[in-house]
């Protein structure tokens, strides 16, 4: 059991938990240059991440974390849980790690099945892809295990100060809920319906990066609220109180969150201090 109280916990600096979605090549990635540094990025991704970053990532202190199993991405939360060595953890991103996981599952079952087979079995079942590919019903309960225990990970590690981000890919009307028009889109049912107790913001990208008429290039927006519930969102502490959207910034936001008390019952999102323009 784990006790912490108010008076002994530095509230003057909160980081959280961070679930932001939306289209692919919307600026997501790119967002982890606005985190503070150093930074670890988890790529689940086979991309390379520094293609998305470009130049503007020279200098970042910035360590790319690839082809990692679960296991060993459990070990290395783990440790950072245990001793944090970065002030951001960016996973990048949920939706392509839930598919590589469910890989790694049809597999071991590809394995256990082939255990099974008698050599004459063995002999006529070699090259058939479903055997090989396809997991049963049992296995999508155990990818929403392994999805929770990682999140629960990243939970541990926003509580020691570390700003943790995840990113994932939008859905329109996902299976789990009908009623939204858009959600990260994520394999599966049971972690998708405790996605929103697991993190403490979740934004959408109402609008990816856009080239204005002048050169200049508008960063993508965000928001942390549904006017009409229309989208999966969600915003805590003095987050909740803004409407509307703005710049998808890490470190304004940080600064938004960790000012002097918001005067009223609503502010803003607030807006970078300078535009990037088109080389």
């Amino acid at each position: 059991m784990i006790s912490r109280n108010t008076k002994e916990t530095r509230l003057t600096s909160i980081t959280g938990c961070w679930l932001i979605y939306g289209p692919p090549d919307s600026g997501k990635t790119y967002s982890v240059l606005t985190c503070p540094e150093p930074i670890a990025l988890i790529n689940s991704e086979s991309k390379d991440p520094l293609v998305s970053l470009g130049v503007e990532a020279s200098g970042k202190d910035i360590t790319i974390i690839e082809n990692a199993n679960y296991y060993e991405t459990m070990e290395w939360l783990n440790g950072q849980v245990e001793n944090p060595a970065y002030k951001t953890l960016y996973m990048d991103g949920l939706t392509v790690a839930m598919s590589n996981y469910r890989s790694f599952l049809a597999d071991d079952r590809a394995q256990i099945r082939w255990d099974k087979l008698s050599d004459k079995e063995k002999a006529i079942a070699k090259d058939l892809v479903r055997d090989k590919l396809s997991i049963e019903m049992a296995d999508w309960g155990l990818m929403a295990e392994m999805m929770l225990r990682q999140t629960k990970l990243l939970n541990a590690l926003s509580k020691r100060g570390v700003l943790v981000v995840a990113t994932a890919i939008d859905q329109a009307y996902p299976k789990w809920d009908k009623s939204l028009s858009a959600a990260p889109s994520l394999l599966g049912q049971d972690y998708s319906r405790q996605i929103h107790g697991l993190f403490d913001f979740i934004g959408y990208l109402v609008q990816g990066w856009r080239l204005n008429e002048d050169g200049t290039i508008s960063p993508p927006r965000v928001s942390f609220h549904a006017p009409a519930g229309e989208y999966l969102a969600r915003a805590s502490g003095k987050l909740s109180r803004v409407r509307g959207n703005g710049p998808l910034n890490f470190t304004k936001m940080l600064q938004l969150i960790n000012q002097e008390e918001v005067k009223g019952e609503a502010t803003v999102m607030p807006e970078m201090s300078e535009t990037p323009k088109l080389l």
